[in-house]
């Protein structure tokens, strides 16, 4: 059995293009180091389970310490991508009940913006 890859060499394909939306239902995952265990990195994952304008719901958990880690998807190619960031949790509070809510993930447009600034700046330095 082949090990799973979580990491890319080529850094350029890495990124979900910006153009790419994933489909509701498409299985994510995300690492980070909850507080509750801070020197450990933990994995957790979830389902997409709607698309905001520069987010993803996604139907897991994230608990205090996991924001800002980065969320994976593996494509069709078995290639390894960054979807967004894990921005938020929102619980589910409409009744007195303790019941799971959204996790929310930043799309990368913020990062597709700041790439391409960056490549604009080094093509005119080059110039």
């Amino acid at each position: 059995m082949e090990p799973i890859r979580i990491y890319t060499h080529d850094r350029s394909k890495s990124l979900l293009d910006q153009e790419y939306v994933l489909r509701v239902g498409t299985q994510v995952g995300w690492i980070g180091f909850p507080t509750l265990e801070p020197d450990t990195p933990c994995f957790f994952s979830g389902m997409i389970s709607a698309r905001k304008e520069t987010a993803y719901l996604i139907d897991g958990v994230a608990i205090n310490g996991v924001s800002g880690g980065p969320v994976l998807y593996i494509d069709q190619e078995e290639e390894t991508r960054v979807v967004g960031t894990v921005s938020a949790y929102r619980m589910n509070k409409t009744t007195a009940d303790t019941l799971p809510g959204l996790l929310i993930a930043q799309d990368l447009s913020l990062f597709h913006d700041v790439l391409s600034h960056i490549r604009t700046v080094d093509e005119t330095i080059t110039e």
